[in-house]
């Protein structure tokens, strides 16, 4: 079913469109039934250089009755490359509070890459110790990541 959705997305040149393409993915029940297509939808507005774009795909997150880890880490993806990465790391704490979904090693990643790009280094420590505790610590992502961030805001 994503791979039916990608094609669509490229198509996608505004925040309009994406717009039209969320009616139809809605209508046709795809939205609610499958998170795989709803995943890469929001990590297209998340990471699209319309502007509002990621301020939509935040409103998408927040009306999804039950996120999965793919839709939280589509956001967070989003909020890291932005001019305001620190965002990310708030989306982040707050998902942990409230969400129902866990975070993996992909959430962990794309925190670490906002605190570095933030300057984050108390964040980054702190997100490393939840590293540990969820049992990241050999994935080799994440250990790079840590490196990177731990050289960027020391």
């Amino acid at each position: 079913m994503a791979a039916a959705v990608e094609p669509l997305l490229q198509k996608c040149a505004t925040l309009s469109h994406i717009k039209q393409l969320q009616a139809h993915l809605i209508t046709a029940g795809v939205f609610q039934f499958y998170p795989s297509p709803r995943s890469k939808f929001l990590e297209f507005c998340a990471t699209f250089s319309a502007a509002g774009s990621l301020l939509y795909a935040g409103d998408i997150f927040r009306h999804i009755a039950f996120p999965v880890t793919n839709d939280w880490n589509a956001v967070i993806r989003g909020l890291a490359q932005s001019h305001q990465p620190a965002d990310a790391v708030a989306f982040y704490r707050r998902g942990l509070r409230v969400l129902t979904c866990k975070p993996d090693a992909l959430t962990c990643s794309f925190t670490l890459k906002a605190c570095a790009r933030a300057l984050a280094c108390n964040e980054a420590i702190q997100v490393h110790s939840q590293v540990v505790r969820f049992g990241f610590i050999a994935d080799v992502l994440l250990q790079t990541t840590l490196l990177d961030v731990y050289a960027n805001s020391s």
